[in-house]
């Protein structure tokens, strides 16, 4: 009976031990390719929406309270900063996109981010994104970064022309 049961342990050891392995083998396939932008994807999304959320902040008397209260979805603070008519609308389609991907990335197990996705990312910046494409050839992650940067550009326009009539403001007053 010890025998058994020392057998069934060195069985079960043996299953965990194949199941634990194969476990590993599908995680760092799906975390370890390294042609993977999904987290790429993932980081914009999370970037966009804090500046966003910024842009709500410094636009509502009390954003703030909107923020950290409202418990409002990516899309809905997409809208409401569109509402703001500070961003161009390209740049509002383009997020829109990328949250629509991200949901894909965030649901789906072995997303593989494409030309495809990239061009549906960026077609909504036109010229820009066709300059973009000539530039960048068949190098769809420096395309994402590119569209990526040009969005970002956009979303912290506002609040650098603000800190910078700030600034002067300041030093107006100083004199």
């Amino acid at each position: 009976m010890v025998d058994e049961e020392v057998k069934s342990a060195e069985e079960l050891d043996s299953l965990f031990q194949t199941i634990s392995a194969k476990i590993s083998d599908e995680v760092m396939k799906l975390l370890g390719r390294p042609d993977d932008l999904v987290p790429i994807v993932l980081r914009m999304h999370l970037l966009s929406e804090y500046q966003l959320e910024r842009l709500i902040i410094d636009r509502l008397p009390r954003g703030d309270r909107v923020v950290d209260k409202a418990r409002l979805t990516y899309h809905q603070k997409l809208t409401l900063v569109d509402s703001f008519n500070l961003i161009p609308d390209s740049v509002i389609q383009v997020l829109s996109k990328l949250n629509t991907l991200r949901n894909e990335c965030s649901h789906e197990r072995e997303v593989v981010i494409s030309a495809s996705h990239v061009e549906k990312l960026g077609r909504s910046l036109g010229k820009e994104f066709s300059a973009m494409k000539r530039k960048r050839g068949d190098d769809v992650e420096s395309l994402l970064l590119d569209v990526f940067i040009r969005v970002y550009v956009e979303l912290v326009r506002d609040m650098i022309g603000q800190w910078v009539a700030d600034q002067a403001q300041f030093q107006h007053a100083d004199s």
